[in-house]
């Protein structure tokens, strides 16, 4: 059977800055944290637009005397005109400034009130001529996009409501309350919308779109996702394209179409590149490298996430190296070179504490425990479980709070105690279920119908897993549901009916080589491999273990390859080849020993699968 206890790693979309929260054998991805909303008091309907467009504050543009970046937009106006500027951004403390047709200062805003820290300003023009509106950070730190518009009255004209939902959808996202955050979104989205604001309405269809992408409701993200990036390109707006670019390219992966995927993001990687936009490279390199890892195309995932860590060390932020580091640290897992992914998880964890990111910690501490007990070290394993769920619950992360106690019930179900890893998976399962998330309501199926697969319970196992496998059809997870089909071919095998193991087998093999899932073709090549083995059919079987190995050693999936090699021994011992036999249990001992943690004692090492 596929092994439940898997990695997962963080990824990130061009939307900025929070770092996601994650479920077992899921990937999702985050939607920035807004440092402010318009006020609520100061919206009104707006007049004449004389200037309406966006742009991004970036290494090379011109600074001010204090090293904070700016740009230059001009704008006509008439003589006695009133006039609103008004400067928007989520990714950084605004500072505005009016300038006549030389550059001389007319007047200036940073903060709106205590709490806003976007800016606005009315001024009357004295003549009439050429102005110039000044985007320009509060501090020499000020980087990302930003939304300046100069319209005809007194007033901000924003929707400050809109704002402020956004702002209570992104909260909602980050404690994992996906359907409350879809439904804030949704709000915001219809008061942009009636504003005519192209900007805010195309930056919050992405928003939504991620929401809905982490919910397993594919085709909302994707419908959300299209009017967005036509949006963007008739802005000419390369940061919010390439956002939308990224997002389709995340609809895909999950959809398991992994070409149109890969085209998305690269088209992402070229808008950043073209634009000198570092950070955007570093964030579709990231993405690209969790593609490959979701394809088990392990050593194109590491030259990916390697250029993508190098250039975020450069840049220095440190969220983002983590993000990327986790991803290393999913790929060394799944290879089995857990003395590796521990490092990589634990520089990551440090970063985390260091920014004040709790979700990501406790996302990674899950992971480091999923090590740990893929190591048999399961007191560790616990511990570092349990603590990851504290986190969620201190946060009011219910996503969170779903992971880690889907793993929790993975490392009881390796303590063979089944019943209490029960309960685990079905307080997950109600939580997913709370808040909408199909994709985590497949994956708590799945590992309940695992249990009662080693329950002996079959048919209730055959039950749950085709409910999981109906939720996988519906959302479009072709990889997940060529994992699911896997486990249900090892409930058929467990059964002696080898006829349809075999069907469902060949069911997910179709579905795995078709969309470029290497993880699961390896292991359900070996799968096939066992049922000719049980029946007595060598020669078959040997084929089947020797494109398991293939896979195995070109992927570098250490673990696998040796659980593989230990049935080929086993076969050889059962038809008399004792020298063979012999041969491949040195591998298969070999390879065991190269994937120990170096300060485990001989009763710890870690057992075949």
């Amino acid at each position: 059977m596929l092994a439940r206890f898997t990695p997962i790693a963080l990824a990130a979309l061009a939307l900025g800055l929070a770092a996601p929260a994650l479920a077992a054998n899921r990937f999702q991805a985050e939607i920035p944290a807004l440092k402010s909303a318009f006020t609520t008091d100061l919206a009104q309907a707006p007049g004449d637009i004389l200037l309406q467009t966006s742009g991004r504050l970036e290494p090379g543009d011109p600074t001010l005397n204090d090293g904070s970046l700016y740009d230059v937009h001009p704008f006509e106006g008439e003589a006695g005109q009133t006039v609103t500027l008004q400067l928007e951004s989520r990714d950084f403390d605004t500072y505005l400034l009016l300038t006549d047709a030389e550059g001389q200062p007319l007047i200036e805003n940073d903060d709106i009130s205590s709490s806003n820290f976007n800016s606005a300003l009315t001024y009357t023009l004295p003549s009439s001529g050429t102005y110039h509106a000044i985007a320009n950070s509060y501090d020499a730190t000020g980087r990302g996009s930003y939304q300046i518009t100069v319209t005809v009255g007194a007033g901000v004209t924003s929707t400050g409501n809109a704002s402020q939902l956004y702002q209570q959808g992104a909260q909602l996202w980050q404690q994992g309350q996906l359907q409350a955050a879809l439904d804030r979104l949704g709000q915001a989205l219809s008061l942009y919308e009636a504003a005519g604001d192209a900007f805010n309405t195309a930056d919050t269809q992405i928003a939504l779109a991620i929401v809905a992408n982490a919910m397993g409701q594919y085709d909302t993200a994707a419908a959300y996702l299209e009017p967005a990036l036509a949006t963007a390109r008739t802005l000419d707006n390369r940061n919010l394209e390439a956002k939308a670019l990224n997002g389709l390219g995340l609809v895909y992966r999950n959809r398991s179409q992994y070409d149109p995927a890969l085209t998305y993001y690269q088209q992402a990687l070229d808008l950043h590149r073209a634009g000198g936009d570092r950070e955007g490279e570093a964030i579709a390199l990231n993405n690209i490298g969790d593609l490959y890892r979701a394809q088990g195309n392990y050593p194109q995932a590491l030259d990916y996430l390697n250029r993508a860590l190098n250039l975020r060390r450069q840049l220095g932020d440190r969220r983002e190296i983590a993000i990327t580091l986790n991803n290393l640290g999913a790929v060394r897992s799944a290879q089995g070179n857990y003395r590796a992914a521990i490092v990589y998880y634990e520089e990551a964890l440090g970063l985390m504490e260091a920014v004040g990111d709790r979700a990501s910690q406790g996302t990674l501490l899950g992971n480091i425990g999923i090590i740990y007990g893929s190591q048999g070290r399961y007191p560790d394993a616990l511990d570092y479980q349990q603590r990851a769920l504290e986190l969620a619950r201190q946060t009011g992360n219910l996503d969170g709070e779903a992971n880690a106690l889907n793993n929790l019930g993975l490392v009881y179900n390796l303590l063979g105690q089944q019943e209490r890893s029960l309960t685990y998976f079905e307080e997950a399962l109600a939580i997913s279920r709370e808040i909408g998330d199909r994709q985590s309501e497949a994956v708590s199926l799945q590992n309940i119908g695992g249990v009662y697969d080693e329950q002996g319970d079959k048919l209730r196992s055959l039950e749950i897993l085709t409910e999981s496998l109906a939720i996988r059809r519906e959302i479009g997870d072709r990889a997940g549901e060529g994992q699911v089909l896997n486990n249900l071919g090892t409930v058929y095998d467990d059964l002696d009916r080898y006829g349809e193991a075999l069907a469902v087998y060949n069911q997910s093999l179709a579905i795995s080589q078709g969309v470029g899932d290497r993880y699961t073709e390896g292991r359900t090549l070996a799968n096939i491999g066992l049922v000719y083995a049980k029946q007595g059919q060598s020669a078959q079987a040997l084929e089947f273990f020797t494109q398991a190995l293939d896979i195995f050693d070109e992927t570098q999936d250490q673990v696998a390859q040796a659980s593989t090699l230990r049935r080929v021994a086993d076969m050889q011992f059962k038809s008399g080849q004792l020298p063979q036999a012999q041969a491949s249990l040195v591998d298969t001992v070999t390879l065991l020993e190269s994937i120990r943690a170096e300060e485990l004692s001989d009763t710890e090492r870690v057992a075949p699968l």
